[in-house]
C-alpha cells in the first residue's frame, strides 16, 4: 500500500520512501501544518501521533489530494540506502532496532553483528544484502521490508494511483525541495535534516567490495537504470 502523505495547506501530496529523507519531509510536513516542530522527531512515523493526513487512515482525503495536487517523492542511491539501514536497524541497539531480522543473520547467515574490524563490518554488510536478495526470492521466510526492498518498488505501486509529478534524490535534497517548495506555494522554511542516521564506524567507501558491489547491482538494478545511479 503507497505512503501517500497529503497536505491540508497546499496542494501537494508526498510520497514516502523509508530511508530516503522521509523523516525530514514529514518534519517538514508537521512544521507546514502547525506551525512548529514535534518534540520528538522520530515520532512522526507513527502514524496517530504524526498529526498528518495519510493514506492509511484517511484515504478519502488522499484521493482527493491526488486528484488535484502536486505528487512528489525522493529517492536515493540504492545501495547507500541499504548499507545506512544497515548501521541503523541492524548494528545499532535501539527500540527502532530489526531485532528479528538481527537473530535470523547471526543464526542463519553467520553474522557477528560485532562491528569490530572492517572485515567484520564488510562480511555483515554481505550477509545483509544475502538477507535482502533472499526474501525478493522468497527463499527465506521473512518479510520483504520496504526499508530495503528497490525503491522501483515502492514508486510503480504508487503508480497504480496516480503518476508522479516529480522525483527528487537525497543527494540533492535541498535544491529539491526549494523546487517543490516553489512549485506548489508551501511556505518557504529552512528545510530540516532529521535522523540522519548513526554516524558509521566505517564510511560506505572503505566497506564497499566488489562482491559487495556485485550483489548490490543484482539486487538494485532497477533502481540503477531507473534513477541512474551507479555502483
Amino acid at each position: 500500500m503507497p505512503a501517500f502523505i497529503a497536505s491540508s495547506k497546499f496542494d501537494f501530496v508526498y510520497l514516502s520512501v523509508p530511508k530516503a529523507g522521509c523523516t525530514s519531509v514529514k518534519n517538514w510536513m508537521y512544521h507546514l501544518e502547525h506551525g512548529r516542530y514535534p518534540e520528538k522527531p522520530l515520532d512522526i512515523h507513527k502514524i496517530e501521533q504524526s498529526r498528518l493526513i495519510h493514506f492509511d487512515n484517511n484515504r478519502s482525503k488522499v484521493y482527493e489530494a491526488l486528484r488535484r495536487s502536486f505528487v512528489f517523492t525522493l529517492v536515493r542511491h540504492p545501495l547507500k540506502r541499504a548499507y545506512s539501514l544497515f548501521n541503523e536497524k541492524i548494528l545499532h541497539q535501539s527500540q527502532y532496532a530489526f531485532g528479528d531480522a538481527q537473530v535470523l543473520l547471526k543464526n542463519r547467515y553467520g553474522a557477528s553483528l560485532r562491528n569490530e574490524s572492517l572485515e567484520e563490518c564488510r562480511a555483515d554488510f554481505l550477509a545483509f544484502l544475502n538477507l535482502v536478495r533472499d526474501t525478493q526470492r522468497k527463499t527465506v521466510d521473512f518479510r520483504l521490508d520496504w526499508h530495503w526492498i528497490p525503491q522501483t518498488v515502492i514508486i510503480n505501486d504508487a503508480l497504480r494511483f496516480r503518476t508522479l509529478d516529480f522525483i527528487g534524490r537525497v543527494e540533492t535534497m535541498d535544491q529539491d525541495m526549494e523546487f517543490v517548495m516553489k512549485r506548489t506555494g508551501a511556505t518557504t522554511i529552512p528545510f530540516p535534516r532529521f535522523n540522519e542516521g548513526p554516524k558509521s564506524k566505517f564510511a560506505y567507501e572503505e566497506v564497499l567490495t566488489d562482491r559487495i558491489r556485485d550483489l548490490g547491482k543484482q539486487i538494485y538494478a532497477t533502481d540503477l537504470e531507473n534513477f541512474a545511479y551507479s555502483i
